[in-house]
C-alpha cells in the first residue's frame, strides 16, 4: 500500500497541546521578567493578569490566525484542516486564535461581561448563582463531555475546534492503517467521565453550601441591627488600610497562611497564576485562604 497521510494518534495531539502550553508559559515568564525590569514590581502586579493573556493571544494570532502551525503542531507534525480536507478559512482560524487566547482569562471574562451588559443580561438566577456562574459551568460541562468523546474517536481535542469543525491531520507518512490502542482510549474516556461526575457532585455541594451561608447571613443581619451598625463602623475604621495588590482600600479581607492580608478578589486573581504569597513569596494554597468576617 502506498504511503499516505493519516488521522493523528490521540497521544500525538495531546503532546502537541502540552508543547503549546509550555511555550506560552515560557513566553509569559520572559514577558514578566521584562515588565519587572522596566516598570517595577508594583506595576507588574497590577498588569500581570493582562500581560499573560495578551501573550497567549499574540501566540495564537501569530500562528493559527496567520495560517501557520503552532510550535506544538510543528513539533508533532500536525496541521489543521476543515471538513473538506483543506486548510480552514481565515475567518475560522482568526476566531479559533482569538477564543484560544481569551478563554479562561480575565480579558475573556471582561469581554463576555461587556457583551452581557450591552444586551441587558444582568439578572441573577438566585442570590448566590448568577448568569455568569451558569455560563462558566456550562462551558466546563461541555468541555468535559467533549474530552470524553475525544478520547474515544480522537477527532476534536477541545470544544472550540468541535464548534468550528477544525481537526488535525498528521504529516507523518505511514504504511497501512494506524495502530490505535483502543484499550488506552477507553480507559482515558472512562477517567474523563469519572472526572465529570466528581465535578458535578462538587459543584452541586458548593452551590448548596453558598445558598446555606447566604441564608444564615441574611438571618443574622436581620435579627440584630446593633451588630450591623458595629460592622459598618468597623468597616469605616478600615478605610485607611490598603491592599498591597490593588493599592486601594482593602475589601473582603482574606488571610493567607503566612499571615498577610489582601482583598478577596485580588487573591482570587493572583492564585490563578501563582501559588505563593504576593508579599513574602512563601508557598500558599488557595483552599487554605481564610475569609475574615467582621475584621477590624
Amino acid at each position: 500500500m502506498a504511503p499516505r497521510f493519516n488521522e493523528p494518534e490521540i497521544l500525538q495531539i495531546i503532546k502537541s497541546i502540552e508543547k503549546d502550553e509550555h511555550y506560552v508559559e515560557q513566553f509569559g515568564t520572559d514577558l514578566d521578567e521584562a515588565t519587572k525590569q522596566l516598570l517595577g514590581i508594583r506595576s507588574w502586579i497590577r498588569w500581570h493578569p493582562i500581560l499573560i493573556n495578551v501573550n497567549k493571544l499574540l501566540y495564537y494570532l501569530l500562528t493559527t490566525a496567520n495560517g501557520n502551525q503552532t510550535l506544538g503542531e510543528e513539533y508533532c507534525h500536525l496541521i489543521q484542516i476543515g471538513n473538506n480536507q483543506s486548510i480552514p478559512s481565515g475567518i475560522r482560524r482568526f476566531i479559533l486564535a482569538l477564543l484560544n487566547g481569551l478563554k479562561q482569562s480575565t480579558l475573556g471574562e471582561k469581554f463576555i461581561t461587556l457583551i452581557r451588559n450591552r444586551c441587558g443580561v444582568q439578572y441573577q438566577l438566585s442570590n448566590v448563582y448568577s448568569i455568569g456562574d451558569l455560563q462558566r459551568d456550562l462551558v466546563h460541562l461541555f468541555s468535559l463531555l467533549n474530552l470524553t468523546i475525544f478520547f474515544l474517536n480522537g477527532t476534536f481535542p477541545d470544544l472550540l475546534k468541535r464548534i468550528l469543525s477544525i481537526r488535525y491531520l498528521s504529516l507523518v507518512r505511514r504504511e497501512g492503517p494506524i495502530g490505535v490502542d483502543r484499550t488506552s482510549s477507553r480507559l482515558l474516556s472512562s477517567l474523563s467521565m469519572v472526572q465529570l461526575a466528581l465535578w458535578l457532585y462538587t459543584r452541586y455541594n458548593i452551590v448548596r453550601y453558598d445558598a446555606l451561608a447566604e441564608s444564615l447571613s441574611s438571618s443574622s443581619s436581620s435579627s440584630s441591627t446593633t451588630t450591623s451598625n458595629e460592622s459598618s463602623e468597623s468597616s469605616n475604621t478600615n478605610d485607611g488600610i490598603k491592599c498591597l495588590l490593588c493599592l486601594s482600600t482593602r475589601t473582603n479581607a482574606t488571610l493567607i497562611e503566612c499571615g498577610h492580608i489582601f482583598c478577596w478578589n485580588c487573591l482570587a486573581k493572583w492564585f490563578q497564576y501563582k501559588d505563593q504569597c504576593p508579599t513574602c513569596r512563601r508557598p500558599a494554597r488557595p483552599n487554605r485562604l481564610v475569609f475574615l468576617h467582621n475584621y477590624s
